[in-house]
């Protein structure tokens, strides 16, 4: 700033740095509408827009601009994949899976893409079929088995095919491609188990990730994420008091008001820890409300989840996961 003050490049790395840093959408909305003003035709300016827009959830306003983000550069995958996580949010299954096939294209060696190609058919009528032609073409090689059997594992939990899911991570615990940690990837595992019906095995892996998750909130006391994993594994712990103090917290950590995207998945875990703990009625209200929430829960995910695990059977919850309209478009 000392240097170039009006340079478009450091206005737009300000912009970043108010938006990524701080979640201070203003600031960042500033710097951004600098730029377009300096270079009219940029994409970077439509996609950066956009992104905040989402995050605001001016559903409208990000759309359009992402959509113009992509016609000016359809190279540039951050706005492809930004492009294709919003219509995906919003219901928009035809241009969510137009837009994937096409990040596909640019990236056609990339097996994350793929998978996340045949997961929009699935997400938009509960179709397997692409999901397992997927599986049945991967050829595993040196480099790539751990990713694939992540993709399998995922794909396993996702279609609520648990018990496969279990033997998979016995095959392979951890997987750290995309930077998840592992006291993470410990409680979606235990969550697993405790759905497949062996809480003691469910308890067990919770106990191993909980000192993880507490040494490590010493180190990020504002950690939205470490206070969701320490609400599974108090969850699954019994201990009703800590999980529901820790699943709150992370609420208020990232509210929906202030996070539009990543608000929802901490809504989400606190209405999961509240079907756990007994509070179902909560915990179906919350979920009917999250089903027609962007960046919320989908029907054919919901079916099986062991998020909701404990609600499985109850006829509210059968109604809301059966209900098409909760699959149709948001915007």
């Amino acid at each position: 700033m000392r240097l170039a003050p009006d340079a478009p490049e450091v206005i737009e790395k300000l912009g970043d740095y108010y938006y990524y840093g701080y979640r201070d959408y203003t600031r960042a909305t500033e710097q951004y509408q600098r730029l377009a003003v300096l270079r009219p035709n940029d994409a970077e300016v439509f996609g950066s827009l956009g992104l905040i827009y989402r995050r605001q959830g001016r559903w409208g306003e990000a759309l359009s601009n992402l959509r113009r983000a992509v016609q000016i550069d359809p190279h540039n995958l951050r706005h492809v994949r930004a492009l294709q996580q919003l219509a995906q949010a919003l219901h928009l299954w035809e241009e969510a899976e137009a837009v994937q096939r096409h990040a596909v294209e640019l990236q056609p060696e990339s097996l994350p893409d793929a998978a996340f190609l045949a997961l929009v058919p699935f997400l938009a009528r509960g179709s397997t079929k692409e999901g397992l032609d997927l599986l049945a073409r991967m050829k595993p090689g040196p480099s790539q088995e751990g990713l694939i059997l992540y993709v399998r594992k995922t794909w396993a939990r996702v279609t609520s095919d648990l018990k496969l899911a279990i033997q998979l991570d016995q095959q392979q615990r951890y997987f750290d491609g995309f930077g998840e940690p592992h006291w993470s990837q410990d409680v979606t595992a235990a969550f697993v188990l405790a759905a497949h019906g062996d809480p003691a095995a469910a308890r067990a892996r919770a106990e191993q990730a909980l000192p993880v998750m507490k040494a490590e909130l010493d180190k990020q006391p504002a950690s939205a994420d470490l206070w969701a994993g320490l609400s599974g594994a108090y969850t699954l712990l019994g201990d009703k008091a800590e999980a529901l103090r820790a699943a709150q917290k992370a609420v208020e950590l990232v509210p929906e008001s202030a996070d539009a995207v990543a608000g929802p998945t901490y809504s989400q875990n606190l209405a999961s820890c509240l079907a756990y703990l007994g509070e179902k009625d909560r915990a179906i209200a919350e979920l009917a409300r999250l089903l027609r929430t962007l960046y919320g829960e989908n029907i054919y995910v919901a079916r099986g989840s062991p998020a909701w695990y404990p609600l499985h059977g109850d006829p509210r919850f059968e109604a809301l996961v059966n209900d098409l309209k909760n699959n149709a478009p948001l915007f």
